[in-house]
């Protein structure tokens, strides 16, 4: 009887032992393998990619500040005019009522004037003739000079708002969208230099200085790129979009870019450092604009939410990880947050 009972104690030890052994190797193999890298710190010049839309460099609509009848048109949609050219002329009525009343005023002036240097006239009365031609005057000259509508600069006819024979009113805005609204004649466009317009956050508008170069590509002329260099930065940000106007010029001598075209530009931005991570250490969290990388600590995984800010090769500088961390580039898929693994190596 002891003997029996001696074996069966040896038997279920060694069941006991083999069970041990049997969880210990099981629990080694359900420990998810991953590989790891390490976030580093580094130095970048980033090539900041945007789309823009083109602007002439500048932009008028030609009118009178008084209505009329356009009489006469001196060029055509496309023309290029110099600066101070006629470009086209209003009813001639009003000029030609003020023409007579200054003429006439001008006459009685001389007279007065005559009669004051001779001494039989009251400076009193000289002086009130004297202020009634002068105010004739500027009225005639006023006149004469909103009947004809000349070019303000020298740039290109791109638009004529009336036609011949129309009548010009102030309250007739123009209401091409994208342009000036101001009420014209005739739209005059500087295009011998385009404006690129681009919108850039406020978290990256540091990055941005003025005379910085820049490439320009359009889905008009794919296969040319076009140079130009930052002109302007707004110095306030749309309170809707928390967006601001970087402004990048470049010369159009041929007049191919035109106004309202969408672009592509590439900006050579300054030199800044960022912590990196390897591209495929990060994931898109499902049915989320969110992505994420695990963080290994004592072995256990931690999801960790960070922000791409720029892309170089195969490493993505990011936010919301530190220096020396280890992340996970490969094995992500079998792991959570919480996660026990095993390291294989970095």
């Amino acid at each position: 009887m002891k003997r029996i009972s001696a074996i069966l104690l040896a038997f279920l030890m060694m069941m006991t032992a083999c069970s041990s052994k049997k969880e210990e190797a099981t629990t080694k193999i359900k420990l998810p393998l991953v590989k790891v890298a390490t976030t580093e710190m580094k130095n970048y010049a980033p090539v900041m990619e945007l789309s823009g839309t083109m602007y002439a460099h500048k932009e008028a609509n030609l009118a009178s500040i008084l209505p009329g009848k356009l009489e006469k048109f001196h060029v055509s949609e496309g023309d290029e005019v110099r600066k101070g050219q006629l470009i086209a002329e209003l009813s001639g009525e009003l000029l030609t009522t003020a023409k007579i009343e200054y003429e006439t005023y001008k006459k009685d002036f001389g007279r007065v004037k005559r009669l004051f240097e001779k001494g039989s006239l009251p400076e009193q009365q000289y002086d009130h003739v004297k202020a009634q031609y002068e105010a004739k005057e500027a009225t005639y000259k006023l006149v004469k000079k909103n009947t004809e509508i000349r070019a303000p600069f020298a740039g290109t006819i791109t638009e004529k708002m009336i036609e011949e024979g129309e009548t010009f009113l102030i309250l007739n805005p123009g209401l091409q969208v994208g342009y000036s609204h101001a009420s014209g004649v005739v739209r005059l466009m500087d295009l011998k230099t385009i404006e690129v317009e681009m919108e850039v956050n406020e978290k990256e508008i540091n990055l941005y200085k003025k005379g910085v170069p820049v490439k320009v590509i359009t889905d008009a002329y794919p296969d040319k790129i076009w140079y130009g260099k930052i002109t302007k930065i707004a110095y306030t940000f749309d309170t809707m979009t928390k967006t601001a106007k970087v402004t990048a010029e470049i010369d159009n001598p041929n007049k191919k870019l035109k106004p309202g075209m969408f672009c592509k530009i590439d900006v050579p931005v300054t030199e800044t450092k960022n912590i990196f991570v390897p591209l495929k250490a990060i994931q898109r969290q499902a049915a989320t604009g969110f992505d994420f990388v695990y963080s290994i600590e004592n072995n256990v995984a931690k999801k960790n939410k960070v922000k791409r800010i720029y892309t170089d090769g195969d490493f993505v500088a990011v936010s919301g990880l530190s220096v020396g961390q280890t992340v996970v580039i490969d094995g992500k898929s079998k792991i959570k947050d919480g996660s026990k693994v095993k390291v294989s190596g970095k």
